[in-house]
């Protein structure tokens, strides 16, 4: 028979003491670690927005590929997996969601020339900076966000044809196949819109209309804390979605109801410069020693027109291709003033060039902004404002290019061979203010900028 151990008085005191001095200090580390969670952070998340890329099934990862030892099986391995993505992202949705899809992103996509002509001086302008950069297709977006949340469905502008259609499932379809067209994360390219809405305290928003900003467009929402300060959780998400934020953010920047967009874009070149040469570059504040990356292209597209010449850069010629282009104003010409003619939006927008053998001279250069480009939209794309649930619209970049491409991963060199074919020589040296315009793989504006100065 097992006999009950005992106790004596003082060891049942002690082992009472410890129980106690457990509980308690359990308890108080749960609420402390509840108000650490609730008082550091100035913001309630409302919602997170859905990507439903990743949600359908996990993407394939270079990882399955890094067994090779060698360079060229390296190489040849970055893009078996980054085929392998976008083979997975195209049939990732439902066969029938796809149609929509192609059906109606033509339809969202409408007119864009003309819309970016109108807002891209505008928010340009509105920055007091040598070397100014935005989104014009962070700004498209934005305009469709607003809409969605405006009372009053036609504070649209017809003339940039961004009003609805009468369907507000076709609208929202449309929207999201905008937002997965421009959307790629694979190991060698990432690319989308990000953006958050930082709504006041006790500011009402209606569960259909959050719905529709999480799913549709794929929109974080935030509820301010009252008398919080939100610049630390502002600067976080920016952070975290595009790999950098600025190091101060000045309070006036955000108000309740703000929207905060930005733009991740991560690709290298699909050539690297071949060689440096030492040279000058003739800014807007004088003359300045530098150096300049060249690049030669046997196969290359080339626009010369009458106040302008234009060529690009590959940025990844795989299934997720995209250009980084730059724009040399002719003697005389301003970039200010180049901004104003709607063709040069036109050799975004699919106008074919001449092919010729080319030979590209630039400056890596960097270019990051934060400001309020709620004045453009008003001025340019709304009526009266836009009311709703936003009182601000703000845009936070930073674009940097090297030899490398832009914001590139260090991850090795992709080369590729040309054949030589009979071409005119161009040699397009960027050696004083230019314009650059970086597009994704559906021709969409995603930086575009100007340099005054290196």
């Amino acid at each position: 028979m097992l006999s009950r151990r005992s106790y004596t008085k003082e060891q049942k005191n002690v082992i009472l003491a410890v129980i106690c001095f457990l509980c308690i200090g359990g308890t108080a580390i749960l609420l402390a670690g509840w108000l650490s969670g609730n008082t550091k952070r100035g913001v309630e998340t409302l919602t997170a927005a859905s990507r439903p890329v990743t949600e359908l099934m996990e993407p394939p990862r270079l990882e399955t590929h890094t067994e090779a030892a060698s360079q060229e099986d390296r190489e040849q391995a970055w893009i078996r997996a980054d085929q392998e993505f976008h083979t997975w992202k195209q049939f990732s949705a439902p066969s029938g969601e796809r149609m929509q899809q192609a059906a109606t992103q033509k339809a969202a996509l409408e007119n864009k020339t003309a819309f970016y002509a109108a807002v891209v001086p505008a928010m340009l302008s509105a920055q007091e900076t040598d070397n100014p950069v935005c989104s014009p297709l962070s700004a498209y977006w934005a305009s469709l966000v607003l809409a969605e949340a405006a009372p009053d469905k036609a504070v649209l502008s017809d003339a940039l044809c961004l009003r609805y259609s009468g369907d507000h499932t076709f609208q929202m379809q449309g929207a999201d196949a905008l937002w997965r067209s421009n959307y790629v994360d694979s190991q060698m390219t990432r690319c989308g819109l990000e953006t958050s809405l930082w709504l006041g305290h006790d500011t009402g928003i209606e569960q259909e209309l959050l719905s529709a900003l999480s799913e549709s467009y794929h929109i974080d929402v935030f509820r301010t804390k009252k008398g919080a300060d939100i610049r630390s959780d502002v600067q976080a998400w920016l952070l975290e979605h595009s790999g950098s934020a600025p190091e101060d953010i000045p309070a006036e920047a955000l108000r309740e109801g703000s929207l905060v967009s930005t733009v991740r874009l991560n690709a290298r070149f699909q050539k690297q410069a071949g060689t440096q040469v030492d040279g000058v570059f003739h800014g807007a504040d004088g003359d300045k020693p530098c150096t300049f990356d060249r690049s030669e292209s046997l196969y290359a597209e080339y626009f010369s027109r009458e106040k302008f010449r234009a060529a690009c850069l590959e940025l990844e010629l795989l299934t997720s291709s995209g250009k980084l282009w730059f724009i040399l104003p002719e003697e005389g010409v301003s970039p200010e003033e180049l901004l104003r003619e709607e063709e040069l939006y036109g050799v975004f927008g699919g106008e074919q060039g001449q092919i010729v053998h080319r030979t590209l001279t630039m400056p890596s250069f960097r270019s990051a902004a934060l400001f309020d480009a709620t004045g453009a939209l008003e001025s340019q794309v709304f009526r009266n404002g836009w009311g709703g649930q936003t009182a601000a619209y703000l845009q936070a970049l930073d674009l940097e290019v090297d030899p490398f491409g832009c914001n590139a991963p260090d991850a090795g060199t992709l080369v590729y061979s040309e054949a030589a074919p009979e071409a005119p020589e161009v040699d397009f040296v960027l050696d004083r203010p230019f314009l650059y315009a970086a597009t994704s793989s559906e021709g969409d504006i995603l930086f575009f900028g100007i340099i005054h100065q290196v």
